[in-house]
């Protein structure tokens, strides 16, 4: 498969897995050496599609989009790990969404104590 609408999947909520071929060279199920069954992200780390169970944003994420924040509608915290750079103005339609961590080391985020926010430090 060499495409893989972003769409293909969206808000299918009883959908519990997907599982790419190994062999795949556009698409893949693991990130930072973890497999994940309910995800499926290109090969340079972006965020594709989510099922409705991803539980927080995997290490070595690098970017997604606001067609997978489905995936995280009962989220009430988050964090963001040092991977991911990329635009996170999505997380403003997350209305369950009370904390949020960015991990130490983020070249582009960083969250300030005791306000819950994220503030950009660069543009990485």
């Amino acid at each position: 498969m060499t495409y893989l609408d972003e769409d293909a999947f969206y808000d299918c909520r009883n959908l519990l897995s997907i599982i790419v071929s190994e062999n795949n060279s556009n698409y893949t199920n693991t990130l930072d050496g973890v497999t994940y069954t309910n995800a499926v992200f290109t090969r340079n780390g972006e965020l594709h599609i989510a099922c409705s169970s991803l539980d927080g944003f995997p290490n070595g994420l690098v970017s997604f989009s606001a067609k997978q924040l489905t995936a995280f509608r009962d989220t009430t915290s988050i964090t963001i790990p040092s991977t991911l750079t990329g635009d996170i103005y999505h997380l403003e339609g997350m209305s369950s969404l009370q904390h949020i961590i960015v991990e130490e080391g983020n070249p582009v985020y960083t969250d300030l104590s005791g306000c819950d926010c994220v503030v950009k430090k660069s543009n990485g």
